[in-house]
């Protein structure tokens, strides 16, 4: 599916916007991640090993980084 494309923008993106707004504030990351699988999965269904490989990595580098803060934090008040 290409961004000009018919399908994309009388089908597709209607739909995510519509699956975004309905979307509770806290699950909106979510529907976006999910029509975001959906988008490059139709292209080729192997992007969305890719996608969800990138995601784990960033959300175990971003605990790490949590986690860091949150140490370095707890340091200085010693």
């Amino acid at each position: 599916m290409v961004f000009s494309s018919y399908l994309f923008i009388f089908f597709f993106l209607p739909l995510a916007l519509l699956g975004y707004y309905t979307a509770p504030k806290k699950l909106r990351h979510l529907a976006l991640t999910i029509f975001s699988y959906i988008f490059y999965g139709w292209a080729n269904p192997s992007f969305c090993k890719t996608n969800s490989e990138n995601y784990k990595k960033n959300q175990l580098i971003k605990l790490e980084q949590l986690w860091n803060r949150l140490l370095s934090h707890n340091l200085k008040r010693i």
